[in-house]
C-alpha cells in the first residue's frame, strides 16, 4: 500500500514589498499550526518514512515543525524545488518518482497545485485546501507509477 499525505504550508504573512513570494514566512498562528500539523502526523502509524518539501521558506518552516514531531533523521527529508508553483502535471510526475520502497511519504507545498493533485488522484471534489490542511491518500498499489490509475481505498481531508 502507498500513502500519499498532502500539507499545505500553514498561515504565512503577506510581507513586505521587498520580499518575494518565496521568502514569505509564518505567522505566530502558522507557526502554531504548524506544530498541530506535526503532532497530528505523530499519530499516524506506520509513522512516515520521509518528508518531502517546497523550498520556499514558509513550505520548509512548516515541514521544520513536521519533521521534528516526526522525529526523522536528516537523510529522509527531502527538498524538492518542483513542487514550488508547480502545476498538477509536474506533481504527479514527481509522485510517480517516488521510490517504491518507501511507503509512506509526507509532501508540504503549496495550492493550487497541492488541491488540485488531491482532487485528481481522490477523484472527488475534495473542500478547500485552507492554510495547515492534510490530504491523506490511501493506494492499493505497490508503485508510485500506478497511484493514479485507481481510486484511492481511503482519503481523508483533516485541518490538525
Amino acid at each position: 500500500m502507498k500513502e500519499l499525505i498532502l500539507v499545505r504550508h500553514a498561515t504565512a504573512a503577506w510581507g513586505q514589498a521587498s520580499n518575494s513570494d518565496f521568502d514569505r514566512v509564518l505567522t505566530a498562528q502558522g507557526e502554531e499550526g504548524a506544530r498541530r500539523v506535526g503532532a497530528h502526523l505523530a499519530t499516524l502509524q506506520p509513522a512516515p518514512q520521509l518528508l518531502v518539501s517546497s523550498p520556499a521558506r514558509r513550505a520548509e518552516q512548516t515541514a521544520q515543525a513536521v519533521f521534528d514531531a516526526l522525529a526523522l533523521s536528516a537523510d529522509h527529508w527531502r527538498r524538492e524545488e518542483r513542487i514550488y508553483e508547480a502545476e498538477t502535471r509536474t506533481l504527479l510526475s514527481l509522485c510517480h518518482s517516488m521510490d517504491d520502497a518507501v511507503d509512506r511519504i509526507v509532501w508540504v507545498g503549496h495550492n493550487p497545485g497541492l488541491h488540485d493533485l488531491a482532487r485528481l488522484l481522490s477523484r472527488q471534489a475534495p473542500p478547500g485546501l485552507p492554510p495547515g490542511g492534510v490530504v491523506h491518500l490511501c493506494f492499493e498499489s505497490d508503485s508510485w507509477m500506478s497511484v493514479d490509475d485507481d481510486a484511492p481505498v481511503r482519503t481523508e481531508f483533516t485541518r490538525p
